[in-house]
């Protein structure tokens, strides 16, 4: 079920993330208090975190994103461009593949890249950001996966994340930050998407990115977003939402999904019974899938 979520990953702050980013600026122990109240929220979301302890010998680690495409009971684990964080997937896949039992698989690409921050799951279909941290290679290997669903990749200028700049804000609604770049990103869901989507437009990439969670929202605070981007969630979001304050956070331009990846562990496997043929998929992807092992480690 889309959106539904029972397990969250997390992982703690290593000391060495204030020598990685060089900022004299960065407090950790607020950046930490900031993580324990993304953690916090998630509870009150009816999420148990699964807290890891950070290495640290992977400085970043705690922006755990980027390690993993989720979708369902499926795991894509990544490959990031930055080659001093690929060491940060080990963990992940073993908790995603032994603790949480989700179906887990390399990548057999040498070529591919990609960061979980670029990957945007809608509910009924995935945008893939192409740019400076993921590929067409990794885009490619995405949609032959995720096989259910369209796949339609975006080309992503800059160097921030595709969820940087939009975020799902609830079941078929869309929140865009304001920047060229997030215009952009726009036009192309225009073209490229065959699906219908409520979007919710801010003054600034601040507010755009966000967790749906179990019918709730967790968005930075009014202090953050300001005003009247905050005025807007008021008149648009009739559901319960959870404010969480990223000022520390913000400084090395993360966000809320970075800090954790969000896993539906069900039960019980169900066998969904669909008319979709193959082509009817293809027709709508802008990418071509091939068989999937010729992409994957199992």
């Amino acid at each position: 079920m889309s959106f539904k979520y029972n397990f969250a990953i997390m992982r703690t702050v290593p000391d060495t993330l204030l020598t990685k980013t060089k900022s004299k600026n960065l407090n950790l122990e607020v950046l930490r208090r900031e993580q324990q109240n993304l953690n916090e929220a998630l509870d009150k979301c009816g999420v148990r975190v699964v807290t890891l302890e950070g290495d640290p010998n992977y400085p970043e680690c705690c922006f755990v994103e980027d390690c993993a495409v989720i979708v369902g009971e499926t795991a894509l684990i990544c490959r990031p461009a930055d080659q001093s964080r690929r060491g940060e997937v080990g963990v992940i896949k073993k908790t995603l593949e032994k603790h949480l039992d989700l179906k887990v698989f390399d990548l057999k690409d040498p070529s591919a890249l990609i960061d979980g921050g670029d990957v945007l799951f809608t509910g009924k279909e995935i945008f893939v950001g192409i740019g400076q941290n993921t590929n067409e290679a990794g885009a490619i290997a995405v949609a032959n996966l995720f096989e259910d669903y369209s796949v339609i990749s975006l080309n992503l200028p800059g160097s921030l994340h595709l969820k940087n700049l939009i975020s799902m804000a609830g079941k078929g609604v869309i929140v865009i930050g304001n920047s060229s770049e997030s215009k952009l990103l726009v036009q192309q869901i225009k073209e490229k998407s065959s699906c219908n989507y409520f979007k919710i437009e801010f003054d600034s990439d601040v507010p755009a990115n966000m967790l749906y969670v179990n019918g709730r929202l967790i968005h930075r605070t009014r202090d953050e977003i300001g005003g009247t981007n905050c005025s807007i969630l008021d008149e648009k979001i009739m559901y319960t939402r959870h404010e969480v304050d990223l000022h520390e956070i913000d400084k090395l331009n993360r966000t809320l999904s970075s800090m954790c990846l969000l896993v539906n562990r069900m039960k019980f496997q169900r066998q969904i019974i669909s008319d979709i043929t193959e082509d009817d998929i293809n027709n709508y992807s802008t990418l071509t899938r091939k068989n999937k092992s010729d992409y994957y480690y199992k």
